[in-house]
């Protein structure tokens, strides 16, 4: 029985993945959730660059970013908190995305590069304070909304008259 191209390879890349992720977690190397997400995100983002398509890269590297997070997280990397881990691998996982676009010849993923250095920005602002003027801490805090609505106006206002 042939299955579609390319289906043994992905069947292939997850159960190396799974195997993997269950071999670290039993023995104590990483904790079973960020290991399996880790897992699924390295095979899915394999089988994006193997197959160069963009729809698995996608979740590949978002899978791939949030478990590396949780493990930082967990492992309280830094005496950076939980969360700002969290949210910091997920726009790494963003900024993977879109190198890896780049480099397959994917054609430029611009939102990917927005989104994960807005998550890097976010999850590694707190990590800041000691070195920024606490003034400039609070108004970035503050008005951080107010980019969004200039950034959103812009591309309103651009896509209007094009």
């Amino acid at each position: 029985m042939a299955g579609k191209p390319g289906s043994r390879l992905f069947l292939g890349l997850v159960l190396l993945a799974v195997g993997g992720a269950l071999l670290l977690a039993r023995m104590h190397v990483v904790d079973y959730g960020p290991a399996f997400l880790m897992a699924f995100g390295v095979a899915l983002s394999l089988f994006g660059v193997f197959s160069r398509r963009l729809s698995p890269l996608v979740p590949g590297c978002i899978l791939l970013g949030l478990g590396a997070g949780m493990y930082l997280g967990d492992r309280g990397v830094e005496g950076v908190g939980v969360v700002n881990w969290n949210v910091l691998g997920l726009g790494a996982g963003f900024l993977l995305l879109f190198v890896l676009a780049l480099v397959l010849g994917l054609g430029s993923q611009w939102w990917a590069l927005v989104v994960g250095a807005v998550l890097v920005a976010v999850g590694g602002l707190p990590g800041l304070k000691g070195v920024l003027d606490p003034q400039i801490v609070v108004a970035v805090r503050t008005y951080w909304p107010a980019a969004l609505v200039v950034l959103g106006l812009y591309l309103v206002v651009r896509e209007l008259v094009a």
